[in-house]
């Protein structure tokens, strides 16, 4: 975990960050309608967590070309950047007629365009005294010709879109003013002398309800001048903010190799320390489960393997019973079928449902040699199943302790022995024809029943008992079973045998079958 927490430290530490940015600004910076610092406003908002629409439409192709410069495109800038750029490139929106271009009095920025109460004054203008709702004090245009209003102006544009009757000039602003703006055109002939006429452009705030002669609410209005090429006009200058701005966006879309591959590295690592540590974790849980079931043999007790099938725990009885010749501690019991009757020792044991059936026959007939066989878990006589169950037919050689316990012929034995063969036969024909077995056999719970049938019959039948690794693997996720490396790989090559798959399905995994 502490490798963990490291490398994830590291990683983000390195790798660009999309948070907003803490660039420097102004602390004494307010929006009061003194300035046009229109930037720095559109950066306090964004970082208060406005919303704007991004802009979709074309911009200028001048701003593109300053953005080459940063390797930015427009449309990709979050909706207030968008806004901070074409202003202080010096764009304003006309309405349809899209972005206009707005020039200033040479070596001026678009933050500095504001006119004061004073500056509007100096021209012989009356203003309008306004109060907001909350007291905010401002003002607007009430009197002022067009040749005033010139001339107190510090911009200059080409276009405008529709008059409008509204204030030429304001000085309102609040703090949470979002300040998008759109070019009006004033125009309007001289009330004393109609064949003067005066056109006065004006960069309003987008939503500004005061008009003329009526003002509730503090806004800003910024009159400009009809552009001549032949006056001292010029593009403003750039505004430090912006330049910032952007710089640090550059900085935050940086796509570097070597931090993705740090990256990528780190991830690896991690995931493989995961893996290691998870299969150890596993692997010690597994190894702990036979010790935990097991005691001294000094105690004289014997206790079966931990999850070991009801099957298997009846074998592994009923073999011990068998070599101690105490027969008389297995219990009979007799087979119902549908008839609801008993059937012989003989005819139960053929039929091979339970292991136990066959040790019954012998209950009665007193046999000893015994093919000691689970049918779900064995069909080669040598083998012998992880839960020390032999898997054999003992040789007439070992038998030497059974013959003092013995009471019937070896006809009888041999009589048994035929009839458990015959069972394992038909079981195992069962299984190698599209794996229709008698799932209920296995000694499973119900739960485990249904999963396993679900399984078995969706697997490719054209495999006479063999499922694939494939398969197996789907298996595992099915019941939800996790096996280390040394359990996968005996299972997988048990699995891809195609004759004996099915059947030591159960023999390999005997902690899959429960009582």
């Amino acid at each position: 975990m502490l490798l963990y927490g490291l490398l994830a430290t590291t990683v983000l530490t390195w790798l660009p960050s999309t948070a907003a940015y803490d660039l420097y600004i102004d602390d004494r910076f307010t929006f009061d309608g003194t300035h046009s610092d229109y930037a720095q406003q559109f950066y306090q908002r964004y970082r208060a967590g406005d919303k704007l629409d991004r802009i979709t439409g074309s911009v200028p192709g001048e701003v593109h070309q300053l953005l080459s410069k940063y390797q930015l495109e427009f449309a990709k800038l979050n909706p207030f950047l968008q806004r901070a750029v074409l202003w202080d490139a010096g764009y304003a929106k006309a309405g349809d007629r899209g972005y206009t271009k707005i020039y200033v009095k040479c070596g001026l920025r678009m933050s500095e365009m504001a006119i004061s109460l004073n500056g509007y004054q100096s021209q012989g203008c009356t203003e309008q005294k306004c109060s907001s709702p909350n007291g905010l004090a401002f003002h607007q245009s009430l009197y002022c010709s067009g040749y005033q209003m010139g001339n107190v102006s510090l911009c200059a544009t080409t276009d405008g879109t529709a008059p409008v009757h509204a204030p030429m000039w304001s000085d309102g602003g609040t703090e949470e003013t979002v300040p998008e703006n759109e070019l009006f055109k004033h125009e309007w002939t001289e009330w004393n002398d109609t064949s003067i006429k005066y056109v006065i452009y004006a960069i309003h705030l987008v939503g500004d309800k005061n008009s003329y002669g009526k003002c509730s609410k503090p806004s800003m209005t910024i009159p400009c001048v009809v552009y001549d090429q032949s006056s001292d006009w010029c593009s403003p200058a750039r505004g430090n903010l912006v330049q910032q701005w952007l710089t640090a966006e550059k900085r935050a879309n940086a796509t570097s190799p070597w931090m993705y591959a740090l990256l990528f590295a780190a991830i690896a690592i991690v995931v493989v320390f995961t893996v290691i540590g998870y299969r150890r974790v596993t692997r010690s849980a597994q190894q702990a489960k036979p010790a935990s079931a097991t005691s001294s043999d000094d105690e004289g007790t014997e206790n079966s393997a931990p999850l070991r099938s009801a099957r298997e725990s009846a074998m592994y009885t009923t073999t011990k019973d068998l070599e101690s010749g105490n027969r008389d501690g297995t219990p009979y019991q007799g087979a119902q079928y549908d008839s609801g009757q008993s059937t012989e020792p003989s005819e139960r044991t053929s039929d091979a449902s339970t292991f136990h059936v066959g040790h019954q026959s012998g209950h009665h007939s007193g046999q000893h040699n015994h093919l000691i066989s689970d049918f779900t878990t064995g069909v080669n006589p040598d083998l012998e199943s992880p839960n020390d169950v032999p898997i054999m037919e003992p040789s007439p050689t070992f038998s030497s302790f059974h013959e003092k316990k013995r009471h019937n012929s070896g006809a009888t034995d041999q009589h048994t022995l035929a009839s458990t063969r015959k069972a394992t036969k038909k079981t195992s024909s069962i299984m190698e024809n599209g794996y229709d077995v008698d799932y209920s056999s296995l000694g499973l719970s119900d739960e485990r029943f249904e999963a396993f049938k679900a399984i078995f019959m969706g697997l490719d039948r054209s495999k006479t008992g063999a499922i694939t690794a494939k398969q197996f693997e789907a298996l595992c996720f099915e019941l939800g079973e996790t096996l280390d490396e040394e359990e996968m790989a005996m299972a997988v090559a048990s699995l891809e045998n195609e004759n004996t798959g099915l059947i030591h399905f159960s023999t390999f995994l005997p902690w899959w079958v429960s009582d």
